[in-house]
């Protein structure tokens, strides 16, 4: 196994010893028998090589060269992400939106990555149309369609298609099942209402969808407090119900019904409507003259058995018709009691709420039966998989609902993974949590310490991922650690470590066998930015930190936009930037020089080098000369391109760390990336894949969520990164 970009020879060889030509696919060229290709891949890759002998006859071989493996080595992954595969390797981001088409398939409306996926009947996901974690309005066949923030879905038989509300586009599309995408009704140009043409029709935050049985599709048009109806085959939209005030009123439909932000809509075979009325927290029904009555809602009893009048609800988001139901039933996602509840709507009796599936008010992700299941704001529910499927979506999951053997219904999770969370917890790989892991480093006890931000803590990973407090947490916390550097020891013992403290402000001397600290430069409680002799020198934010071998030290302060150096007498002068003074100017004197918000600093082949995350660069320091220039990136513009120098793009570029060959590792924060900088330029990207998030372990190149920092280990070489919630690994041998 060997690091990302590093050369390894290809030699063609026959067995018959006879002349010829080898071809290699990934667009390399040919190379003749017995000759040697050359190739730098940065993920796992299998290259395939078509041998001739120049007698007509020929034979194939393949060679895998491996490029490290991704890993967890401490923590709780975020569970979200936006990875197609089976049941256990799929990834969602936030998905709010659910359809069936009868048949064994379901459509999911994943929210945050705009996208629209298809589940298998076991959970095997695939994405229909969109490009995950890339927003817009492009109508277009899978991959070149784009939407933006999808919530609702609803299934036409009739037509073959998929209905999508698009709430961050103001507009309904649709999809077929060869992902093509066409845009229906709607726009975002401003216009927050109008019935109409198709054309002409104007939608405010649509979310839930319905399909009546005359095939027009209903529209719960939230942010309007509106129901809206669009007759697909006349090509018209208009009002069902709502007169597009706030309000709990019932009564005739578009004149004196009220809603307060509807969010989902069922029908059933009579033609019924019935709304999740969230900003009320009410089930309502409209009839077919369109008449609006409250089933359910407005009392103070959230479990139990209650009359309809009696039950609260907490923005109920999510509905169904259960089928074949007397008397008949709703199935309702009560998100924020994390439970689903049944309406039974007896025609003898007042409508009554029923307990169904989920503990009241307890957030989780535990599967099981109906009374020991967890959800964590379950939303969108279709029917399906026995009973029904359920979008619980800050579970980031898809779940299934079925019946069991006793008369009751069970829990299982279809597709997707969780986070366990983050917290303060020491203890082995699966045991410890963290909160925002910042700054990596790694000191002479071989041991790795982590800036835990969110907890305002230092703490020490083992290299078997046992993790322990070294400073800080809740009882003396560290205010927001971010940078940190190791201290070389001058006797015996592990030695010390740097620790900048964004919001002490000032830069903190750990003692790495006790966990003392003391100050060690900058005055805590003190913000500025003085220069000079201890204790003389003030910081406004201080965040990344680096050191050169020779006893100085350099800190990005990320709000002063400035880059300082301590010398070893704790001297503090400013290296480059102006301070306060925000922007991307290079120049060949450091004081002429700005930066946006200076973060991440590493130390390598003689230079000092800065990440810039609002400049979307990295920058180049000459301590000689304190020259600053440009070495990757275009200063203000985002993207994600690798190549040389001023052709690459980042995204929110955070921390950095130097191998010893001089090459620098990039946390990619936006992009959800590891980039590679060889000390010539070149950028790469070697861990995760643009547009996709998550934690997905194994062979390069892996997926990540929003990373923030890197170290690289001594000796070793392998890669470690600080993400949400954990410390992953990735090694190279």
């Amino acid at each position: 196994m060997i690091g990302p970009g590093q050369e390894v020879i290809l030699t063609g060889v026959f067995l018959a010893g006879e002349s010829g030509s080898a071809s290699v696919d990934h667009g390399l060229g040919p190379v003749a028998s017995g000759q040697c290709l050359t190739v730098a891949p940065v993920a796992s890759t299998t290259y395939t090589l078509t041998l001739t002998d120049g007698l007509g006859g020929s034979e194939t071989r393949r060679a895998t060269v491996q490029v490290g493996a991704l890993s967890l080595l401490a923590g709780a992954p975020y569970g979200g992400g936006s990875q197609d595969g089976g049941a256990r390797r799929a990834r969602f981001n936030l998905p709010e939106g659910l359809a069936s088409d009868g048949a064994g398939t379901t459509f999911v409306a994943d929210t945050c990555n705009h996208v629209i996926r298809r589940l298998a009947p076991a959970g095997t996901t695939t994405t229909l149309a969109g490009q995950a974690g890339a927003r817009g309005c492009v109508d277009g066949t899978g991959a070149e369609a784009r939407f933006n923030r999808p919530v609702g879905l609803a299934w036409d038989p009739g037509r073959q298609v998929v209905y999508v509300a698009d709430e961050g586009n103001q507009a309904i599309r649709q999809v077929t099942l060869e992902g093509v995408v066409t845009t229906l009704a709607g726009a975002d140009d401003g216009t927050p209402f109008a019935d109409g043409p198709l054309a002409m029709a104007r939608f405010s935050d649509p979310a839930g969808l319905a399909v009546d049985p005359q095939g027009d599709l209903v529209v719960a048009d939230t942010s309007n407090h509106r129901i809206r109806r669009i007759q697909v085959a006349a090509g018209r939209v208009g009002t069902l119900a709502g007169n597009g005030n706030p309000g709990t009123q019932d009564g005739p439909g578009a004149t004196r019904a009220t809603f307060a932000f509807p969010c989902a809509v069922a029908v059933d075979e009579d033609g019924n409507l019935y709304v999740a009325d969230t900003g009320n927290n009410l089930i309502r029904q409209v009839d077919a003259t369109g008449n609006v009555t409250t089933l359910a809602g407005g009392g103070t009893q959230a479990q139990g058995s209650v009359a309809g009048d009696q039950a609260e609800f907490a923005l109920p988001s999510g509905l169904v018709v259960l089928p074949g139901t007397q008397p008949r039933t709703l199935l309702v996602a009560d998100s924020r009691h994390e439970t689903l509840r049944a309406v039974v709507l007896d025609p003898f009796e007042a409508p009554r709420v029923t307990d169904c599936v989920g503990l009241c008010d307890q957030t989780g992700a535990t599967d099981g039966d109906a009374a020991s299941a967890l959800f964590n704001q379950p939303g969108a529910i279709t029917l399906g998989g026995g009973l029904c499927l359920v979008a619980d979506t800050r579970n980031n999951l898809i779940r299934e609902v079925h019946a069991n053997a006793r008369g009751g219904y069970d829990v299982t999770t279809l597709a997707g993974a969780v986070s366990r969370g983050q917290g303060l917890a020491d203890g082995g790989p699966a045991v410890a949590r963290f909160a925002g892991p910042r700054g990596m480093a790694f000191a002479g006890d071989r041991n790795l310490y982590v800036a835990d931000g969110g907890n305002g803590a230092v703490r020490k990973v083992t290299p078997q991922g046992v993790v322990t407090t070294l400073a800080g947490g809740p009882s003396l916390p560290l205010p927001a650690p971010v940078g940190l550097v190791p201290v070389p020891p001058s006797g015996p013992g592990p030695g010390r470590l740097l620790v900048a403290s964004a919001l002490g402000p000032a830069l903190f001397s750990l003692d790495l066998a006790t966990g003392a600290r003391s100050v060690f430069s900058g005055q805590p409680g003190v913000f500025g930015s003085a220069t000079g002799p201890p204790p003389a020198s003030t910081f406004q934010s201080p965040a990344g930190l680096a050191a050169d071998g020779e006893g100085n030290y350099y800190v990005a302060d990320v709000s002063a936009a400035v880059i300082y150096k301590i010398e070893p007498g704790g001297a503090t002068s400013l290296l480059a930037g102006q301070v306060n003074q925000h922007g991307n100017q290079d120049d060949p004197r450091g004081a002429y020089a700005t930066f946006m918000a200076p973060l991440g600093l590493a130390w390598a082949d003689h230079a000092l080098y800065v990440a810039d995350p609002q400049g979307q660069t990295i920058r180049r320091i000459d301590p000689a000369t304190t020259a600053v220039t440009t070495f990757a990136g275009l200063g203000g513009t985002e993207g994600h391109v690798d190549g040389q120098g001023g052709e690459a793009r980042f995204n929110g570029p955070s921390g950095l760390a130097a191998d010893p060959e001089g090459n620098l590792y990039v946390a990619d924060t936006g992009n959800h990336a590891i980039r590679m900088l060889t000390p010539e330029g070149r950028v790469t990207t070697v861990v995760g894949r643009p547009g996709q998030s998550g934690f997905l372990p194994g062979d390069l190149p892996g997926l990540l969520y929003r990373p923030a920092w890197v170290a690289v280990q001594p000796g070793t070489g392998a890669l470690f990164i600080g993400v949400p919630e954990a410390i992953l690994q990735v090694s190279f041998q």
